[in-house]
Parts: structure tokens; sequence; C-alpha cells
């Protein structure tokens, strides 16, 4: 280390000063005088260097032991947040890991937990979060369900620090990765098969199945294979690369994959005046989709009833999905079925909890109120624009069917700039709202996580700028179904890859293979 900082601390010095000298002969009497003095220091660095890594490695020991000793997770309390970014990714390896184990050894060994015979086996999952420790980075979930123990446990990326998130050092920045993984994320190029399927109120809703991927042909949605359904953001659709990458994981690993893009999203007609929202009427749209993949894909009949249906959304799809969900125990809605609409379990990456909270943020925020809230908003005001003689023909039907028609703001509608003068104009007007505020919060998905009956994870990043950065821990441990994986970073729709950043495969694969625990422990989940 000392040679090579000498070697550029002597290449700078030699082409910062070298060109101002007229001859060869005083260049070579300042390179005989400026060397020693480079080379005192490379070495003063390289000292430092060298105390800091030991310091450091000193400090992650002691960190792991009181972890250990405490029941905590290694380098989630608050007093180590600030040295959170050098004991993860800045030491080597084998220092790390050595902290692990020694953490989980001795975590074995105190094995006095709070469930009792379950103590051992919660101890050994280095990533939990104990009660009383909330807002900490890492697993969240109900202590007494058997199920969460065991999907958390095989699915590597969320069992143990190793394996956990970790960002590159320059995207740590939330508005940074956010940005970077909007332009920067490298699209895999997928065949589709588009099926339009009829909605309720007589709309359609697009069902992109995947064909193909760069690994070849896709499996066939017949009920061979388990069945993955992709709701993409506000707005998004098939089209997106965090969709593409994400049906391309899912395929590679057996999954049969298909996109359901919202009314006048990613290209699909827009047939009725009811456009989507973050709950009504849309999860009733989600029903129809899981209802055509069984009925008409698998072929109904037992093949289709006993057919394992995922469903995976991302940021409003998530709210979406967990939605559903709920509505999957409590029966609200229009479209329900006993066996034809039922969901399997789900994924929900940067949902929005709170959407009161998400709301103000991106309100308040400069660049989440200029750039990302813009760019969504004018998005789909462009989505509806072929469409908009829909809307002024006069007053349109409400989604309940018991309240009278309602007129359309098309005037602020096709000027909004913001998702909030879109939500006034049309959303809460057609689904029955008083105000945009009532809007938001009867739609916030932690609302209904006690109703949630069937395996959900969800996967949340506490530096999100789009959402509340809050996420809603103690409801989480509230139902035996859900977890909870909270991050440090990932941005909104990021988690880019430390290795490939253009690419993020670790949230990718931490879906993969919780939808897989799922699958192989069906009959036995609690």
């Amino acid at each position: 280390q000392a040679s090579l900082l000498e070697l550029r601390v002597s290449s700078v010095y030699s082409l910062s000063f070298m060109p101002t000298l007229p001859s060869r002969a005083p260049r070579l009497a300042l390179l005989r005088l400026g060397r020693p003095l480079c080379s005192r220091v490379a070495l003063a660095v390289a000292s430092g260097v060298f105390v800091l890594r030991t310091w450091c490695a000193g400090v992650c020991f002691l960190e792991a032991l009181g972890a250990a000793l405490t029941h905590r997770s290694p380098w989630t309390r608050p007093a180590a947040r600030s040295r959170q970014h050098v004991l993860r990714g800045r030491l080597p390896a084998c220092v790390r890991a050595g902290a692990i184990r020694a953490s989980s050894t001795l975590r074995s060994c105190a094995s006095v937990g709070p469930v009792g015979g379950q103590a051992n086996s919660l101890q050994l999952l280095e990533t939990y979060v104990s009660p009383g420790n909330d807002g900490n980075f890492g697993l969240y979930f109900s202590a007494e369900s058997t199920f969460a123990r065991s999907a958390a446990a095989e699915t590597p990326g969320l069992a143990s620090w190793r394996s956990w998130y970790r960002a590159p050092w320059w995207l740590e920045q939330a508005d940074m990765m956010t940005l970077f993984s909007a332009f920067g994320r490298t699209p895999t190029p997928v065949d589709y098969d588009r099926r339009l399927v009829e909605t309720l109120d007589g709309g359609v809703v697009a069902l992109d199945v995947v064909r193909s991927s760069v690994h070849g042909a896709a499996k066939a949605l017949d009920g061979s294979a388990a069945i993955v359904l992709l709701v993409s953001g506000l707005g998004g659709g098939s089209q997106g690369a965090y969709v593409q990458n994400m049906a391309t994981t899912l395929s590679e690993q057996g999954f049969a994959v298909a996109v359901l893009n919202m009314r006048a999203c990613a290209g699909t007609v827009l047939k009725t005046p009811r456009l989507f929202s973050a709950y009504r009427g849309s999860t009733d749209d989600v029903r129809v989709a899981v209802k055509y993949v069984r009925s008409v894909l698998v072929g109904g009949g037992s093949a289709g009833a006993d057919a394992q249906v995922f469903v995976l959304g991302w940021s409003n799809g998530g709210t979406i999905v967990v939605n559903t969900l709920a509505e999957q125990a409590t029966r609200e809605g229009k479209g329900h079925h006993d066996t034809l609409t039922s969901i399997t379990a789900a994924v929900a990456l940067a949902t929005p909890h709170d959407m009161v909270k998400s709301t103000a943020i991106c309100e308040e925020r400069f660049l989440s109120r200029w750039v990302y809230n813009r760019h969504v908003a004018r998005n789909i005001v462009k989505q509806i624009g072929p469409y908009v003689g829909l809307y002024r023909r006069g007053p349109i039907a409400r989604w309940s069917d018991d309240e009278p028609s309602v007129d359309v703001d098309v005037d602020l509608l096709l000027g909004a700039t913001r998702i909030r003068e879109i939500d006034e104009a049309i959303t809460r007007r057609v689904f029955g709202y008083d105000s945009v505020d009532d809007y938001y919060r009867n739609s916030s998905s932690f609302r209904r996580l006690e109703h949630v009956a069937a395996p959900l994870l969800l996967v949340t990043a506490a530096d999100d700028p789009v959402s509340s950065r809050w996420a809603p821990f103690e409801e989480v441990r509230q139902n035996r179904q859900v977890l909870l994986a909270y991050t440090e970073h990932g941005g909104h729709l990021g988690w880019q890859d430390d290795v490939d950043v253009q690419r993020s495969r670790w949230v990718e694969e931490v879906v993969a293979a919780f939808f897989g625990s799922v699958s192989r422990h069906l009959p036995e989940i609690d």
C-alpha cells in the first residue's frame, strides 16, 4: 500500500509541477527531493489506514458481543447507526464473518429467550429484531409463528447479515439510489403474450404472460408450475425495467409469470371512465385477473382451484396487493369467489404503508415534489389523454352501485402536475370519498394488515424518499402470516446491487426464495 500510494503521489506531483520546469536537470533534482517526502507521506497514510481498520475490527467484535449478550441484532441499535456504514462493507469480509459467527455462537449459548422452547431457533436468526427495538434495520415477524421463522430461515437474503442487502457506497443517498434505479437500471428483454381481461364494469385490464426471456422459454400458465402475477407501481406496467428483471428472475427459478397492467397503463385501452385507485375498484380488478388465470389459463375445475397463484406488487401496486389480500379474508369489495379468486401468498415492495404520511413527504421535499411527484402525475395524464372524451360526456357512474353519478373535473385532470390533483379531479369522486385526504386515509394498507390471512412479505427501505420512511412494525408482529424486511438503504424501487449496480438481484432472489418456501410448506402454514 505504501508503494502504491508513493507511486500515486509522485505521479500527481510530477504531473502538477514538472511542465513548469525549464530543463531536465532541475526536474531530476526536484524528484530526488520529492520522492523521500512522498515515501514518508505514503507510509503515514498507510499506517493511518491500518490503525483505522484495526479500530473498526475491534468495534465490530465488541458490538457483536454486546448484541449477543443483550439479544439484539448486531449493528442495528440506534447508537450504532452512525457507524453502520463503517462496520458494513468497509471491513474485510473475514472480519465481518468472524463477528457474525461470534454473535451467533454466543446467542445460541445464552438461550434464555422470550418464547421458551422456541428461543434457540429464534436466536439463531441473527437479523430478527426483537420487540422494543422498533426502527432498527432487520427482519420483523411474530416470534410465535412457525411459518414466519421457517420462511425467513429458508430465504437466504433475509436470514443473515452476510447476505442482507448492502448498497453501493455511492448510492447510499436515497435520492441517488432512486434516480439511478429509474434511469440506470438495465432491463432484461422479455417476450409477452397479451391477454385482455374484461372487468366487472365492462372495462379491461391487460395480462401480459411471459413467453420467453434471455434464459429461454418460460413456464406456461397451465398449473404445472406456481404462478406469479406482477403489479407495477403507479402508472407503470410490463415495460418497466424492474418488472422485466423480476419476471426474468422468477422465470429462471421455475415460476410461470404474468404482468397485470391496470387500466390505461402500458397501452391498455380505457373502455370506461373508471380509472384505478390504491384500493376500491383496483382490488376488484386483481380478483378478476386471478380468476381469469385460474379458470381460463389453468383450465378451471380442480386444477384451477389447486393452482398456486402468488402476487407481487411495487409501490402503489403493493398497496393494492395488501388491500386485496385483506379483503380476501373480510370479503369486502366485489367479485369474490371461494377458490377462483384466492391468492396463495403475496409480496409488497416499497409500499407507502401510510398514504397520508407518504403524500405529505412527496409534497414537502423539493425533489419529491418537483421530480418524482410531477413525473408520475404527467405520465398518468399522458396515458389518460387519448380517452378524455369519456369524461366530457357528462356524469359518470361511481364505484358504489347505490351512489349517484358524478362529474369529473376535466380541466384540473389535464393540467395536473401533482398526484393529489389527479386524485381530486377523478379518483376520490369516482370511488366515493369526501376528500383526497379521506381517500388516502382509507386506502392506507397498514390499516388492514390485521385482516391478512395468507403469507405476506413486506420489503421496505428506511430511506425511501417517496414513502413515509415509516413501517408498521407492531402491526406486523401482531399477525402470524406477515414478515417485514426493513433495510437501511434502497431508495424507492431501488435496492441496486453493490456488485452488479445495474440490477437488483438481492430483492429479486428474496422474492423467489420466499415464494419457493411458501410453495413447499403450504399445507403446514399456521
